[in-house]
């Protein structure tokens, strides 16, 4: 049953590339996507110590979401082309806790804003967001030639990458008697960013092809103002810093506007005999 599997996804890779020739016409091209992205690592460190005499640390996690781009690209030769690409990835906050635990305290989070808790309850998560504005220049390699309809493609981009973060939580430490001290966070800074990004296209006619592309994006250096609301000496953290990854799957679709080449001549009928 594998070898009959495999015999017949190769079958339709053969004729993905041997299928009717569709011209990848050189010159300009618009594109736009639609996908979804997971966010990474997203470790913040306070420039303020924490109770226990370090820096704070919350890793900033959010719940899978939808990503948009659109992309203006010019293609050199049937191999060869470079894209802007400005980009947007949506993403609800769900938790922010450190990395690794501490003693003491045994763990440091930001928990639900408006609850009051013993030290034993629910952390729960705090309120907001996590978006990104994104422009990337891209280099791209189109494996084959402009006949084949199914075409790999591989490539990477620099530029910039702004993050925006909207949070609203309590400090773990700080639960028990009294009033629970809060963490507001509302802030966006843009940081150098890198990405690498493969997949494929198929031709759909000669001029619009659709495209599915994985993206790895890594922001280095962003920066975040915080608010206590209390400056008991520990909970007042200040700013917060830390590098950013990201990974997205979109689909799209890409439409040539360069001139597409004319067809042969049909070959002249043989001589009567």
């Amino acid at each position: 049953m594998n070898r009959r599997l495999l015999a017949g996804a190769a079958g339709i890779a053969l004729l993905g590339l041997a299928g009717p020739a569709m011209a990848d016409p050189d010159g300009w091209y618009g594109a736009a996507d639609l996908g979804y992205h997971w966010q990474g690592d997203f470790v913040l460190e306070s420039e303020g110590n924490a109770p226990d005499g370090a820096p704070y640390q919350f890793d900033f996690a959010t719940d899978p979401d939808w990503a948009g781009f659109i992309r203006l690209g010019y293609r050199f030769n049937p191999n060869w082309r470079v894209e802007l690409e400005g980009g947007y990835r949506a993403g609800d906050l769900v938790s922010a806790v450190s990395p690794e635990p501490r003693t003491p305290p045994s763990s440091v989070a930001l928990c639900t804003p408006g609850v009051i808790r013993g030290p034993s309850d629910p952390c729960g998560g705090p309120e907001g967001s996590v978006d990104q504005w994104s422009v990337m220049g891209n280099l791209i390699w189109d494996m084959g030639n402009e006949n084949w309809t199914f075409r790999p493609f591989v490539g990477a981009g620099v530029g910039f990458n702004r993050v925006s973060v909207d949070s609203l939580g309590q400090f773990s430490t700080s639960a028990g008697p009294g009033t629970p001290y809060n963490l507001l966070i509302d802030d966006e800074d843009t940081g150098f960013a890198w990405q690498v990004l493969g997949g494929f296209s198929w031709a759909l006619t000669d001029r619009l092809s659709m495209d599915m592309t994985a993206r790895y994006m890594r922001t280095s250096d962003v920066s975040f103002e915080s608010t206590s609301s209390t400056t008991t000496t520990g909970y007042v953290p200040g700013e917060f810093s830390g590098d950013f990854e990201d990974t997205t799957v979109s689909v799209g679709l890409r439409y040539s506007f360069g001139q597409v080449a004319a067809p042969p001549p049909p070959p002249p009928p043989p001589p009567p005999p």
